[in-house]
C-alpha cells in the first residue's frame, strides 16, 4: 500500500507540475495576477480532477470523443484506450 500511494503521489506530482493548466497558474501567482481569472482556472481544476478521481468521468476524453464523432479531428491511433469508450465512433 505505501509503495503504490508513493507512485502516485509522484506521478501527480510529476503531472501537476508539468501541465499545462498548473504552468499558468505559476506564470500568473508568480507575476501578481489576483482576482477572479486565476480563481476561476483554479477552481475549474479541482472541479475537473474530482471528477476524473471521484465519478471516474473525464471531461477532455468526453470532448474529444464528441469531436471524432462529429468528424471535427480524427482519432488518434497513439491512444489504445479512452475512458468508457469515449472516443468511439459507431459504424455507419
Amino acid at each position: 500500500m505505501q509503495l503504490i500511494t508513493t507512485f502516485l503521489f509522484v506521478e501527480f506530482l510529476i503531472r501537476v507540475t508539468i501541465g499545462i493548466m498548473a504552468g499558468a497558474m505559476m506564470v500568473m501567482t508568480n507575476a501578481g495576477i489576483t482576482g477572479i481569472v486565476p480563481l476561476t482556472i483554479c477552481v475549474m481544476s479541482m472541479l475537473l480532477l474530482w471528477m476524473e478521481s471521484v465519478l471516474g468521468l473525464c471531461v477532455g476524453c468526453e470532448i474529444h470523443g464528441l469531436m471524432v464523432r462529429l468528424g471535427w479531428v480524427q482519432k488518434d491511433s497513439a491512444f489504445e484506450i479512452c475512458a468508457h469508450g469515449a472516443c468511439e465512433v459507431p459504424p455507419r
